[in-house]
């Protein structure tokens, strides 16, 4: 029964379940496209320093933030438009809400009762403290191929810059820039180890939903108690 649930959590109630899948090839092929278009900025400007080609990849990864966002924000408007808030934003707690819904209805069908919820909320995690080593050695492995490449490039931008106010100041804004770049892509990341190296992290996710779910239906066991003058547990208030 736990493999079937988190079979069930992977296959139907991730984001990339449940919105990512839903791109169409038009749409992959304009991040793709935009993709290979940082990178090629980025080596062109190392090849040649004319920060003209910085300033390309700086607009590129600026558009292929926005165009995430948007792409994922329409099919959200599509699929679940309660959820949808405008253009490029939509409800994290609808979303989360939903997906607690999707899970307890399948816990339903599949003849799963309230307290049995904890115990497989026990489980799952589990489950997950035994994938914790490969995910810190993708971690690892990620921060050790990544920091060189960064150290370089900062030391490259100052030495080819240093008598140039503004070039430097551009550099070191683009630098910036990318830091917040890389937090925004970081979904991408775990994804990617998520779906190849571990499930530690979707793991943890599942019991998190676990969890919420049993004091839902705690409360709900308890209130009509609580209405005959019980006092309800704290999580319930």
């Amino acid at each position: 029964m736990k493999e079937e649930i988190i079979e069930y959590y992977n296959n139907e109630l991730t984001f990339k379940a449940l919105v990512l899948r839903h791109r169409p090839f038009w749409q992959r092929t304009i991040l793709i496209v935009v993709l290979l278009s940082i990178d090629v900025s980025f080596i062109t400007f190392a090849i040649t320093n004319s920060p003209y080609f910085l300033a390309c990849g700086i607009a590129f990864a600026m558009l292929i933030v926005r165009l995430s966002l948007y792409f994922n924000a329409r099919i959200i408007k599509k699929i679940y438009p309660d959820i949808y808030i405008s253009t490029f934003k939509w409800s994290s707690i609808k979303f989360r809400k939903m997906t607690n819904e999707k899970l307890k209805t399948r816990l339903i069908q599949i003849g799963v009762e309230h307290n049995q919820v904890k115990q497989i909320s026990e489980l799952v995690k589990l489950k997950a403290d035994n994938e914790r080593i490969p995910y810190i050695v993708y971690a690892t492995t990620l921060g050790l191929l990544f920091t060189p490449i960064w150290y370089s490039f900062i030391d490259k931008t100052f030495d080819t810059y240093k008598n140039d106010l503004l070039y430097l100041s551009l550099a070191l804004g683009f630098a910036t820039f990318m830091v917040v770049i890389i937090s925004i892509l970081i979904p991408m990341f775990i994804e990617i180890r998520d779906s190849i190296f571990t499930r530690y992290n979707s793991l943890n996710k599942l019991g998190e939903l676990l969890d919420d779910l049993f004091i839902e239906w705690e409360c709900t066991a308890v209130a009509s108690d609580s209405c005959r003058g019980a006092t309800p547990p704290k999580f319930c208030e």
